[in-house]
């Protein structure tokens, strides 16, 4: 859902990004003006997409983060214990020779 969530706000992102840059382009590089309407099309819809699937990536990888580090945090929890008991036992060894 947050990864959804997150192409939605990427494609109103490409969305916003391909008409500031295809009206930038219009006012300010003359060739563009020669580019037909499809052209046009064509390079916002481009713009569309590749903002729609950068930010669902990086929701995506900022999830394996969240995951990665909650499984780091458990398996460092079963580590420590396992480190507790060993150096129970080995001063309890200690202490009876």
């Amino acid at each position: 859902m947050q990864v959804m969530r997150e192409g939605a706000k990427g494609a109103f992102y490409g969305t916003t990004m391909g008409v500031i840059g295809l009206g930038g382009m219009h006012l300010f590089w003359p060739p563009f003006k020669n580019i037909t309407v499809p052209g046009k099309v064509f390079l916002f819809s481009v713009a569309f997409i590749t903002g729609t699937v950068v930010l669902a990536e990086q929701e995506l990888l900022r999830e394996e983060r969240r995951v990665g580090r909650e499984e780091m945090l458990k398996s460092n929890d079963k580590l420590a214990y396992a480190d507790r008991r060993f150096r129970k036992r080995a001063v309890g060894s200690d202490a009876s020779s």
